[in-house]
């Protein structure tokens, strides 16, 4: 019998809107079922919280929706009941979704996994709740704290993002006087710049020239109101233009009804709350620049799908995203907002300057989801066949 792989997908499938972590899986898991599917089988879980029942979702169905697209929605309803307490010696559980937000608790899930030696695989994309609990909601914070304690009790290999993100979870682990789990870093793909642009300009009736993009969820974190009060404090006075993208998140409520207020009274300024790929792939393409100055990251993909765009990003000078953007990005300290409006200036004034910064992001070779699976399959099989005590 094949060995088996679960992987709790129940976040994935209660959003409506895939972005984030949820489209990390959905890649991830669109080529793992497409490949992999001889070397082990794999059970896709659904939690139904309205009937306290665990479901086991038919692969074919998740691929039938997420792959071919033949269907607008994964059909778990009538799927099987499953029990964790099936997974034998030598199964994976694959925590790759956002399963701290699971009704069951990893403090009381990891520990029955081990008991059964089943091998556990944790996909660690930040640990924002535990450095920067000011950017978290109360109980996301409460949750995630009890998710990231039982992957380090109990994780048999932990994989993240980026080694800025490894090295966050090991300096924890040496703080609190735990070992950490043996950690691989697995990038994040982008096949974002595959996307075909509109035939005709997404925003025709919106046309804004030299305009600055953000695209983000509208959290604190991102730090839109740096750049809201830059924009009304110099950039719009030196003939820039903004552009947010991004769903309202949480602890926002002032900011959000001051991006509403802008949107509707400055005709140098756009929101979009709702951009599908197309519209936000065109938006990429012809902004100016794309400015990310947030606080922390665990990747920042918004660099990658800029830079896969021909348009030059300017970030907040932290080590994650000097990791992601490397030499392809240029960066600026949040401490002295100065530093961006006059890097951001140079390159108006200087048309030749900025013709060779665009061209420079024809050669960057992003990783792609193909890749990104690659290295992911890798991490589980290191599991799925090292034998058991």
């Amino acid at each position: 019998m094949n060995r088996r792989i679960a992987v709790d997908i129940t976040s994935l499938l209660d959003v409506k809107f895939v972005s984030g972590i949820q489209r990390v899986v959905r890649e991830i898991l669109i080529r793992m079922l497409s490949l992999r599917t001889k070397d082990a089988d794999f059970i896709l879980l659904y939690y139904d919280e309205s009937r306290h029942e665990l479901h086991r979702v038919s692969v074919s169905d998740f691929l039938r929706c997420y792959r071919d697209k033949s269907e607008n929605r994964v059909n778990w309803e009538h799927a099987p009941l499953f029990s964790f307490a099936s997974l034998l010696r030598g199964d994976v559980y694959f925590a790759l979704d956002s399963v701290w937000n699971n009704r069951m608790r990893s403090s009381f899930l990891f520990p029955i996994l081990k008991r059964q030696n089943v091998r556990i695989l944790v996909h660690i994309y930040d640990i924002i709740p535990v450095l920067y609990p000011q950017y978290c909601d109360r109980e996301t914070t409460v949750r995630f704290l009890d998710y990231l304690g039982a992957t380090l009790l109990y994780a048999d290999r932990i994989v993240a993002n980026t080694s800025s993100t490894l090295e966050d979870v090991k300096r924890l682990c040496v703080g609190i006087g735990t070992e950490c789990p043996q950690g691989n870093v697995v990038p994040l793909g982008s096949d974002f710049s595959r996307i075909r642009p509109l035939d005709s300009k997404a925003v025709p009736e919106h046309s804004l020239s030299r305009y600055l993009l953000l695209v983000g969820t509208i959290e604190p974190r991102k730090n839109h109101a740096f750049l809201l009060d830059l924009y009304e404090k110099s950039l719009r006075e030196a003939g820039f233009s903004l552009v947010f993208v991004g769903r309202p998140g949480w602890n926002v409520e002032k900011l959000m009804a001051r991006i509403r207020d802008l949107n509707a009274t400055d005709s140098h300024f756009r929101y979009y709350d709702n951009a599908d790929d197309a519209l936000v792939s065109q938006l990429y393409q012809d902004a100016f620049f794309t400015v990310f100055p947030t606080q922390y990251e665990g990747y920042g993909l918004p660099i990658i799908e800029s830079i896969c765009r021909g348009t030059p990003v300017v970030a907040s000078d932290i080590p994650v995203l000097r990791e992601v953007g490397g030499s392809y990005s240029l960066y600026f300290p949040l401490d002295d907002p100065k530093i961006l409006t006059n890097l951001l200036l140079q390159y108006t004034e200087n048309p030749e300057l900025y013709r060779k910064l665009k061209d420079s992001l024809s050669t960057y070779l992003p990783i792609s989801w193909d890749q990104s699976e690659e290295e992911m399959w890798a991490a589980i099989s290191s599991l799925l066949y090292e034998e058991t005590i």
